[in-house]
């Protein structure tokens, strides 16, 4: 009798849970999903006046043959998608790479540059680039324009950088492989060059990766490759009309990885972000250099934690944060473990220089070759960011799609920011918390200053299906339960002192 009752009971409880599920559709404002391609990888995320969000990237169908094809993507405010379009070149070009990392909007469209080879590696059609323009509105996209070095005919060229400035010009970062760097204004209706500047640089392969526009002229940042393997990182100060008033070259401190990007803030100081080979083979780390307007160094400053051993930890993003009183940060720890290959990792700074906070994003279960990424923040209309990225196989091995588009939404100190009508449950005086529940995919459970705790989950019948022995502060671990039978489940949280606390988990699905 006492059984039945039990079973009546937590009957009578998943309906409920069930019920409220269907009706409240609790998540986090997160959301992994995929266009059916093997793999789709997003580089640009643009937030729209709607509140909508545009990404862009590369994806591999599953269609032979196998070539990359750019791709957009709308999603609503609430990261469901609506659509996505995918560009597949008549010419049998592939697309190797989406170099420029910005997004721009104009009107119902938007804009970036993808970079693509042939396919049978003709090197009279390699390096083709365009800028593609994707219409959000009737969900179409065409080429634009040929990026191309139109005043002296020096062939192909790519783009890095890409921006709109204050006379509705495009302006673009373009090089051809080193040997020149050129920087290109055309008008976005025509495709016109209005103007064109080609810079070199004695003694050095030169590639420029970002150009971003000051209350007068421009900066432009990227590396520089001389003899010997020797690498610097590179800033010049330009005016309106591209010409270069002032260099800064940074040599001394293995600033050589391949990302250089920055920012103008909201006192016209200039923010970069770059990368420091610590003196081993897989040893980097991510700094922030701050200048003034005039190029002037004010400080530089580790990115993340102070720890750092044998991996690859970097960066590749930064943002000014919405009160101004620093910056944010997203990019990967790529540390290799028994675990996983990488981790998806933000962190903010203050205006001088000082770590506020760093967290990173792991799966909770200690399974090989689970893997994140994020490639791209951006400030929302709401005071919170987005964050785009890449995740991989989170099923089964059956999956054939291999890599997945990962959104994110955090809020000021790094946390998932919940929708309206899901709540987090907390443990520990506060420094854990458990949500979404009900959920159909995944369980989020943040640490803050938590350490060193174990986890345990069991199904209803007792049974022992997943545990996690260590588990470290300022991460947040992901619980996938995509794969999981609806009903209730028990997550244990087990303290240092063996102290346990029972979550109840609800999975449940339409």
């Amino acid at each position: 009798m006492k059984n039945n009752l039990l079973r009546s009971v937590s009957s009578v409880l998943l309906f409920l849970h069930l019920l409220a599920y269907i009706c409240s559709a609790q998540t986090p404002l997160n959301e992994v999903s995929d266009f059916d391609f093997h793999q789709q990888v997003t580089y640009s995320i643009i937030e729209l006046e709607s509140g909508e969000i545009v990404i862009s990237g590369q994806a591999l169908p599953k269609a032979e043959p196998l070539n990359w094809e750019a791709f957009f993507a709308k999603y609503s405010a609430d990261f469901k998608l609506l659509d996505y379009a995918i560009f597949e070149e008549p010419d049998a070009n592939i697309t190797i790479s989406n170099t420029c990392r910005e997004i721009i909007c104009i009107g119902s469209k938007v804009y970036t540059a993808h970079s693509e080879v042939s396919n049978d590696n003709d090197p009279t059609t390699m390096d083709i680039s365009f800028i593609h323009e994707y219409d959000f509105l009737t969900n179409s996209v065409t080429y634009l324009h040929k990026v191309q070095d139109t005043l002296n005919g020096l062939g192909s060229v790519g783009p890095n950088s890409i921006l709109l400035n204050r006379q509705n010009e495009f302006v673009l970062l373009l090089d051809n492989g080193g040997e020149h760097l050129w920087i290109q204004a055309l008008d976005p209706n025509t495709g016109v060059v209005n103007r064109q500047v080609r810079h070199t640089e004695a003694d050095y392969n030169i590639f420029g990766v970002e150009i971003i526009e000051q209350e007068e002229g421009y900066v432009v940042m990227g590396r520089q490759f001389g003899a010997g393997n020797s690498v610097r990182i590179f800033l010049w100060k330009l005016d309106e009309d591209f010409q270069v008033l002032k260099k800064i070259l940074l040599d001394d401190l293995n600033y050589n990885h391949i990302y250089v990007e920055g920012i103008i803030d909201a006192e016209d100081n200039i923010v970069i972000l770059t990368n420091q080979h610590l003196g081993e083979l897989e040893w980097w780390r991510s700094v922030a250099i701050k200048f003034d307007a005039d190029l002037n160094e004010i400080w530089t400053a580790p990115v993340g934690g102070a720890e750092y051993g044998p991996q690859f930890s970097y960066y590749y993003e930064l943002v000014e944060s919405h009160d101004k009183d620093g910056y944010l940060f997203c990019g990967i720890d790529d540390e290799e473990t028994e675990e996983s290959f990488g981790r998806g990792q933000i962190a903010k700074i203050s205006k001088e220089g000082d770590s506020i906070w760093h967290r990173k994003y792991r799966a909770m279960e200690e399974i090989h070759q689970k893997y994140s990424e994020f490639t791209q923040i951006k400030p929302t209309r709401d005071g919170n960011y987005i964050l785009s990225g890449l995740v991989t196989n989170t099923n089964s091995p059956q999956d054939s799609i291999f890599i997945k588009v990962l959104l994110l939404k955090i809020d000021e100190e790094g946390h998932i920011v919940l929708s309206d009508s899901t709540s987090a449950t907390s443990y520990f005086e506060d420094q854990i918390r458990i949500f979404p529940n009900p959920s159909s995919d995944y369980i989020y459970v943040e640490h803050d200053e938590a350490t060193r705790y174990s986890y345990e989950l069991y199904n209803s019948q007792g049974a022992l299906i997943m545990q996690r022995t260590d588990t470290e502060a300022y991460n947040t671990y992901v619980l996938s339960v995509e794969a999981y039978p609806s009903g209730i489940y028990y997550l244990h949280i087990i303290d240092k002192a063996g102290q346990r606390r029972v979550h109840q988990i609800v999975v449940a699905r339409e």
